[in-house]
C-alpha cells in the first residue's frame, strides 16, 4: 500500500474479526477498503456469514487511537472493479454487446428494486456500478454508492439545485434546471452508462462543461436531442438508447419498461 493508504487504515483500524488491507475506492464521504476475516471457521457464529474476502466502507474517525467511532460496513468484495475500469480497458472501442445488455439487464434489476421501494439513486455512473463475480467467467453488475438515495416523497418536497453530486455527464435536462431528480433522471444515466459499454465514449465525448449545460438547458425548453443513434450499435441498441434519452421526464421509459425489451427478455443473467 502507498502511504497514505496506510495512514486512512490505521486511521479507521479494523473489525474484531476482520483486518483492513488496501484502498479500493473513495466516495464523498468514505474510503473503500479490502478486508479479510482473521479466522474463517465453518462454526455457527456471525464469522460463518462473513466471506474470506470483502469490502469496508468506513467513514468518522478511528475507534483506536481517537477512541471515537468509525463506521464500518462490510460489502461483497468487487473483485471485477467498476464498469468504469472495464470501460477504460476497452481503449475506447466499446464492449460486446452481449456483455452489454448481460450488465445492463443486472443493473435495471437492481434500479427496479429501488425504485419500487420508493427510492432515487441520484448519482449513477459507471464508478458507481461495481462487478461481482457470476461464475467462473462471468461477472455481475451491482448498483454502488448509496451515499445520495433519498425517497421519492422527500424529493417532490424539496427544491433540489440544479446540480447534483453525479455531474452533468449523467445528468438528465429536468435534474440539470433544477426540476425535481426522480425515476425518470435515473433512466436518463443508464442510457448514459449504456452509451458508454457500447461506444467506449462518453455520451458527451469532445463537448466542454460549458457546452454541455447549455445543451441539457436547450433540451428542457424542447430544443436539441441525445444521438441515440451511434454507429455499430444495433438496432434493439438504438431502441434502448431511444427510450433512455426521451427529453421530457414524463416521456421517459421506465427501468420496468426497460426490462421488457426483447433483447433484454432473452438474456439469462
Amino acid at each position: 500500500m502507498h502511504l497514505d493508504e496506510l495512514e486512512e487504515g490505521a486511521l479507521y483500524g479494523d473489525g474484531n474479526q476482520w483486518s483492513r488491507g488496501p484502498v479500493i475506492g473513495k466516495s464523498g464521504y468514505a474510503v473503500v477498503f479490502v478486508a479479510t476475516l482473521n479466522k474463517y471457521k465453518r462454526r455457527r457464529t456471525i464469522a460463518n456469514r462473513l466471506r474470506p474476502v470483502m469490502a469496508v466502507k468506513s467513514s468518522g474517525t478511528t475507534s483506536g487511537d481517537g477512541g471515537e467511532p468509525a463506521y464500518n460496513l462490510l460489502l461483497e468484495y468487487p473483485s471485477g472493479g467498476t464498469l468504469e475500469d472495464l470501460i477504460a480497458r476497452s481503449g475506447g472501442i466499446g464492449l460486446p454487446e452481449n456483455d452489454v445488455w448481460r450488465y445492463t439487464k443486472s443493473l435495471l434489476l437492481g434500479l427496479v428494486h429501488l425504485h419500487d421501494h420508493g427510492y432515487v439513486h441520484r448519482n449513477l455512473k459507471p464508478n458507481n456500478v461495481v462487478l461481482l463475480r457470476y461464475s467462473s467467467t462471468e461477472f455481475i453488475a451491482k448498483i454502488g454508492n448509496y451515499e445520495s438515495v433519498v425517497k421519492i416523497e422527500k424529493l417532490k418536497k424539496t427544491l433540489w439545485r440544479p446540480y447534483s453530486r453525479t455531474g452533468v455527464d449523467y445528468l438528465s435536462p429536468e435534474a440539470f434546471s433544477g426540476g425535481n431528480q426522480g425515476h425518470a433522471a435515473d433512466v436518463w444515466a443508464v442510457g448514459c452508462i449504456v452509451y458508454e459499454m457500447l461506444t467506449g465514449k462518453s455520451v458527451w465525448e469532445g463537448r466542454e462543461e460549458v457546452e454541455i449545460r447549455a445543451e441539457l438547458r436547450n433540451m428542457k425548453k424542447g430544443r436539441g436531442r441525445i444521438n441515440f443513434n451511434p454507429n455499430g450499435v444495433s438496432e434493439n441498441g438504438k431502441e434502448f438508447l431511444k427510450g433512455c434519452f426521451e427529453t421530457e421526464a414524463k416521456s421517459r421509459w421506465t427501468a420496468e419498461r426497460l426490462l421488457r425489451l426483447p433483447f433484454l427478455a432473452s438474456t439469462s443473467s
